[in-house]
């Protein structure tokens, strides 16, 4: 990774700023779960604050990027760290006053911070490649992503450590403060113009610029055929991970939650190491050839966890000490090469979309790639009621081939991924 990037310093200010507006974030969801699970002993409640939260972006997150091409991004990033900590603060007051938070207050504040991320994201997204140059990008996104998970790992550890010495509402103020915080750094970004504000801001406007969108992904085989890949990709193999797992560890191994908590913690270190080697990776080898390795691997190695979790090795092995350890070093390649992939993956289509398009292509294909999770995490719930973890595993592991197989050629074409002459990216 090229750490004399953070001596460029409109980037680390960008880095800086969203490394303390992601902690606080991140510190409040968790110690907000801790809160309503404590208050309301509902795990019914807690998960409809979560589905709460995510309906925004799935149903506004498309429309978002139009918003964000549209107007300057300093101002867009800068103005909605502000509204977050003002909202937060608002938050904070109540429960001073009330001594508690009511049920409506958390869906409330979930739904608005929901919103205004749906805003922010995709701004700080597109902020990148106007500020770094072309060569540099992969180190950057690289970078971008080790903030992000150090900001996953430290999180839950200040939140837990705050709602264990106090309340919620020294949480919710430390997040307010450090939105403001983040908010101040940002003002002394110098991020160039390439927004373009339609001379009629209307329904007829949108409707145009988001379209030129649409048409622009439809257009572009490359971006098209990612988008499809993320879709089949997000929903065989995220609810492995986000669902599957856990309920092995937890269920059937019937691990201790030191344990698994630790399992977590190490595993997520696969992110940071992943994204310090990603430059070095993607200067040797091109991007074509790191997705054939990324999308060949994941069914590989989903294989492998669904073999090492199967009762038929789990009762050869006669316990679960080294079983744990192979599913610990299974997730850990996974997520390495999954994260150099993504690392790619955002390098190639910041090369690919024009800078006064990033915002509405980067929202579309985001919102579709995500939006099959919450479908396959429903599947794998309803399915691990009624058979064994291998089964949906299995069929993740043979959809996740079958989708490699169908793309393979998509992927192998010689410069697939790179960028596109004016006349190419016409639409």
């Amino acid at each position: 990774m090229n750490y004399k990037l953070l001596k460029h310093r409109s980037f680390f200010l960008l880095m800086q700023g969203s490394l303390v507006s992601l902690i606080g974030s991140m510190m409040q969801t968790f110690a907000l779960s801790l809160y309503v699970l404590s208050k309301y002993d509902s795990a019914t409640l807690f998960a409809s604050i979560l589905i709460v939260s995510a309906v925004p972006r799935l149903v506004i997150g498309p429309f978002a990027g139009v918003f964000v091409d549209w107007f300057d991004r300093k101002k867009i990033i800068v103005r909605f760290d502000l509204i977050s900590g003002f909202v937060v603060g608002l938050a904070a007051v109540l429960y001073y006053n009330l001594g508690e938070l009511p049920l409506w207050s958390i869906y409330a504040l979930s739904i608005a911070l929901s919103l205004i991320s749906t805003l922010f994201q995709p701004a700080i997204q597109t902020v990148i490649p106007t500020i770094i140059k072309e060569k540099d990008l992969v180190d950057a996104n690289a970078m971008n992503s080790v903030v992000y998970t150090i900001s996953n790992l430290i999180s839950p550890l200040i939140g837990g450590l705050l709602m264990s010495f106090s309340v919620i509402g020294v949480v919710l103020v430390v997040n307010s403060v450090s939105f403001f915080i983040s908010a101040i750094t940002e003002m002394f970004i110098e991020i160039p113009a390439t927004h373009k504000t339609p001379e009629k801001i209307g329904l007829k406007s949108f409707k145009k610029d988001f379209v030129e969108g649409l048409s622009f992904i439809k257009n572009t085989k490359f971006l098209f055929m990612i988008g499809v890949m993320a879709f089949f990709l997000n929903f065989a193999i995220s609810p492995v991970f986000s669902v599957a797992i856990p309920f092995i560890l937890k269920k059937i191994m019937v691990i201790k939650d030191y344990e698994f908590g630790i399992l977590n913690g190490t595993v997520a270190t696969a992110s940071i190491i992943a994204g310090l080697l990603a430059g070095g990776i993607s200067r040797k080898l091109s991007v074509n050839k790191i997705l054939v390795i990324d999308f060949i691997a994941q069914p590989l190695l989903v294989g492998v966890i669904t073999f090492i979790t199967s009762g038929i090795f789990l009762s050869f092995m006669g316990g679960y000490f080294v079983p744990l350890v192979l599913l610990g070093i299974a997730q850990y390649i996974l997520i390495m090469i999954m994260t150099i992939g993504n690392v790619a993956i955002n390098t190639s289509f910041q090369k690919l979309i024009p800078n006064e398009l990033l915002g509405r292509v980067g929202t579309v294909m985001g919102t579709f790639a995500m939006g099959s999770i919450p479908l396959g995490q429903a599947i794998y719930g309803f399915m691990l009621e009624r058979f064994s973890p291998w089964v949906p595993m299995s069929c993740s592991a043979v959809l996740l081939f079958i989708v490699v197989i169908k793309s393979y050629g998509t992927l192998t074409e010689k410069d697939a991924s790179a960028p596109q002459t004016t006349s190419e990216r016409s639409v």
